[in-house]
């Protein structure tokens, strides 16, 4: 089953002109794609109607709006983080193994955090987020790269070159970890460190291989001095597929 409009129309305005249709739900679309730079839209049962629009996504014959739990789409709300303790901090979400998850930064309130258009480095002229490491700098985390902006939103070179992707060097941003063995602390070789995570904006976070308590780690060598927190930030089910929630994969 499909939405009723043509397809070759529908494809032609997500990705040329969604302005055509006067639709809010079409521009968002767009707009987030853009932030999902690294996903694409998904056709489960391949008949040329995507996800998004198929009122029936697996062609099993039943409505996925009957399939589908899709009215709680949070699992866990009002969450916050601290970036100045040097401990893994619970988001009391139990993840499942090949399930997708995603953030819900719709009521999250911040301190220690500066949002400006960047100067120069990877992400010049783009909205950036800071999480101060002290008032001086702190990690910026876009488009799947980290690196280190100056609180002028200058590129800090000397800082991101500690970029070197493991939880002993000074990342300065949120890395993801599935507690394996329920310890409360990162084990390596049994703990998953699904690596750096975006919690300012609506995206995904890697699906892990493993089930159990997902935790968050603030990456730094000196915490005493971190500003950076993060109130009431949610979680959700990354596919709700009832031709209303996002319906994407990982390229």
């Amino acid at each position: 089953m499909h939405s009723t409009r043509r397809r070759n129309i529908f494809r032609f305005t997500v990705y040329s002109n969604p302005s055509v249709w006067g639709d809010n739900s079409i521009n968002e679309l767009i707009t987030t794609k853009e932030r999902r730079s690294n996903y694409t839209l998904i056709d489960s049962d391949s008949d040329d109607y995507i996800n998004e629009i198929d009122l029936e996504d697996d062609n099993d014959g039943i409505l996925d709006t009957v399939e589908n739990n899709c009215s709680r789409l949070n699992l866990v709300d009002g969450q916050d983080l601290g970036s100045d303790v040097d401990i893994m901090e619970n988001s009391n979400l139990s993840v499942t193994a090949g399930v997708a998850y995603e953030f819900d930064s719709s009521s999250i309130s911040t301190s220690g955090v500066l949002t400006c258009i960047a100067v120069d480095g990877s992400f010049a002229g783009q909205e950036i987020k800071i999480q101060l490491t002290n008032p001086n700098f702190g990690g910026v985390i876009l488009h799947g790269q980290t690196w280190v902006y100056n609180s002028d939103f200058t590129y800090n070179a000397v800082e991101s070159a500690n970029n070197t992707g493991t939880l002993t060097d000074k990342l300065y941003v949120y890395n993801a970890i599935v507690d394996v063995n329920s310890s409360g602390t990162y084990e390596n070789g049994i703990d998953e460190l699904l690596g750096r995570v975006d919690i300012f904006n609506d995206c995904f976070f890697p699906v892990s291989a493993n089930s159990g308590l997902l935790y968050f780690y603030y990456n730094d060598t000196v915490f005493s001095d971190n500003l950076a927190v993060v109130n009431n930030y949610a979680l959700r089910l990354a596919y709700c597929d009832d031709g209303l929630g996002w319906n994407w994969k990982s390229i």
